[in-house]
């Protein structure tokens, strides 16, 4: 049976790609920055609001959209409606005071709503949530704690900034949690619910234990995993016997999955471009597990967390290759944005994707061998532009 959505998340949908293409273009100029003479752009402040950006006004005010209307299909509340629109308000104060400003008051000010937002938002939906499947809520719930666990981060970083603090373990020790628990809990947590939700209403066959094994494994995970991203500091050899453990159980997880999804994929009723989008979002999933079992290696650790190129690409292959695919993939199945005319755009963009992890790859491969690849940053700036030209198409075919 096919439910009737509220127009009003069909236009939520379009704002947050919209806000998506603002995203594009922010890294777009920050690619500039590195090969004009931009004096009046501080890049480390520039970097700042579009990552903030990236994480408020697309992922996280698009996940909240998703999960808004799988428990509210007819429209949402009063409360519901104001806290979206209050994050959106939030983010594109990030986006103007970060670059201005960096780690000031207003921007510290516009990053704690967000915060905000995201407590309230857990407290509005989580009675709610239990009126869903147990191997659905159970993701979605891990993902809003998650969500809210991640602020001790922003804040100590906060704080950190504020302060001037030299402690260089603690900055990126700060930054680390903060995108931990955004990436391998409230994003990782909320795709994967909405996923095993769409399964569940498409009513394909699915094994609930094969999900609730799934979500133990990736569960108990999910603090030491933490650890993987501190490998490059002086620690104790129980916390490093931590961090293996949890590679191994997203090792195992994957597995389960992937088996669990290829038993499915013949009942799996999903549009052409959905499923396009879906595929690579769960390549890119895949590539990123086996990525930080990998990481768990000292001798492959020093090259991972060392060499800038390679840090970019790990955060970009979760956050444009597994999320945003498979955000735009969500809404194109629920058909919040229309199927049609689109191909092109998601085409272009999911090209530059790939283009961009594998030059950013090679960059950092040839910076540990001191060899030096010439116009590599020239390149990066073309794919920045055809990435910002996908998205273009994409919001130019969605209005």
């Amino acid at each position: 049976m096919q439910i009737r959505f509220s127009l009003l998340y069909h236009n939520w949908a379009r704002w947050c790609l919209f806000n998506l293409l603002l995203v594009a273009i922010a890294g777009l100029v920050i690619r500039s920055k590195i090969i004009f003479p931009l004096a009046f752009i501080q890049q480390k402040n520039l970097l700042h609001g579009h990552s903030h950006f990236a994480f408020g006004g697309w992922v996280t005010a698009a996940l909240m959209v998703a999960i808004t209307a799988i428990l509210y299909p007819e429209g949402p509340d009063k409360k519901l409606r104001r806290l979206f629109y209050v994050q959106m308000i939030a983010s594109y104060g990030m986006l103007l005071t970060f670059p201005i400003m960096g780690y000031k008051l207003p921007s510290i000010f516009f990053s704690t709503v967000t915060i905000v937002v995201s407590i309230l938002f857990c407290f509005y939906t989580w009675k709610s949530l239990a009126t869903l499947p147990f191997s659905v809520h159970c993701w979605l719930r891990t993902a809003l704690l998650c969500n809210m666990f991640a602020a001790l981060g922003t804040f100590a970083l906060a704080y950190l900034m504020a302060t001037g603090s030299h402690s260089q373990e603690l900055t990126i020790g700060s930054l680390y949690f903060f995108l931990h628990f955004q990436y391998n809990g409230w994003f990782f947590f909320s795709c994967t619910g909405l996923f095993f939700w769409w399964l569940s209403y498409a009513e394909v066959p699915m094994n609930q234990e094969v999900i609730k094994s799934c979500w133990r494994c990736i569960t108990i995970a999910l603090v030491p995993a933490f650890f993987l991203s501190l490998l490059w500091m002086k620690i104790p050899v129980w916390i490093f016997a931590l961090a293996i453990i949890a590679a191994i159980l997203q090792i195992i997880a994957l597995i389960i999955f992937l088996r669990e999804w290829y038993s499915l994929k013949n009942f799996m009723p999903l549009k052409p471009m959905a499923k396009y989008c879906m595929g690579i979002s769960l390549i890119a999933l895949s590539v990123k597990f086996f990525l930080q079992a990998l990481s768990s290696f000292p001798a492959l650790s020093i090259y991972a967390f060392g060499y800038r190129s390679l840090v970019i690409a790990f955060l970009h292959l979760v956050l444009l290759g597994f999320v945003s695919l498979f955000i735009i993939g969500y809404f194109l199945q629920m058909e919040f944005i229309p199927a049609r005319g689109i191909e092109k755009g998601i085409y272009v963009f999911s090209l530059g994707i790939i283009l961009n992890e594998t030059l950013l790859i090679i960059q950092g491969i040839s910076a540990i061998a001191y060899i030096v690849i010439p116009f590599t940053s020239e390149l990066l700036w073309l794919i920045a532009v055809l990435m910002m030209g996908g998205i273009f198409w994409l919001n130019r075919k969605s209005v």
